[in-house]
């Protein structure tokens, strides 16, 4: 039900369901995000199988509610819903605790002996001016025969661009061999940042 990870300098969220209902993402417009992964199976049914999941980016103000199927249909409860979410939201003036409350009492939750029924809720607050300047995302798709060419050039361009000095052969030899991996050996697309922090003081 969880994110896969989320990064909160950047907002940027993979969100896999693991079998639970999809979560409820609440833009600060109080409008809601049309997320449509797939229901997979729940961890540990199939050692083979493999998630799918759905990127996100968070805007600062964004509410994420996930939950469990304990949520759903039990004792004839309420399915927590937008609406739901929504009049809890008013009833606990934004406060992430009491909202938590409101959501489960409106659930009116009763779940059976053999079920669980977990809540959790994220607030994404805005990312600090630092993260804005200094984080920068480059995507190459699975089958991008350039990519390991593309990956070089990116970590050469921003350290310069940051006034940091050029990164070493070593550290573009490390870079090519796991964008290489990752293309020919695992298939798979590459989710490539470069982030710069500050200097530690002596």
């Amino acid at each position: 039900m969880c994110p896969r990870w989320l990064d909160l300098e950047t907002g940027r969220m993979r969100v896999a369901t693991a079998g639970h209902p999809t979560p409820l993402i609440r833009d600060a417009s109080s409008n809601y995000l049309d997320l449509q992964p797939d229901v997979g199976l729940p961890l540990g049914i199939e050692t083979e199988y493999e998630c799918t999941d759905v990127d996100v980016h968070l805007q600062p103000g964004a509410l994420v509610a996930f939950f469990t199927d304990g949520f759903l249909g039990s004792g004839g409860g309420h399915e927590i819903t937008p609406s739901l979410i929504d009049s809890a939201y008013e009833a606990a003036r934004g406060q992430l605790e009491a909202l938590g409350d409101e959501v489960v009492k409106r659930a009116a939750v009763l779940p059976r002996a053999s079920d669980d029924a977990a809540l959790m809720l994220l607030r994404y607050e805005e990312p600090s001016a630092r993260a804005r300047n200094f984080v920068r995302p480059l995507e190459i798709p699975r089958r991008d025969l350039q990519g390991v060419q593309r990956a070089r050039h990116f970590l050469g361009e921003w350290p310069a661009a940051w006034n940091i000095e050029p990164l070493d052969d070593e550290a573009q030899l490390m870079l090519s061999e796991i964008v290489t991996n990752a293309l020919v050996h695992a298939g798979s697309d590459v989710d490539l940042r470069i982030r710069g922090y500050p200097t530690p003081c002596v």
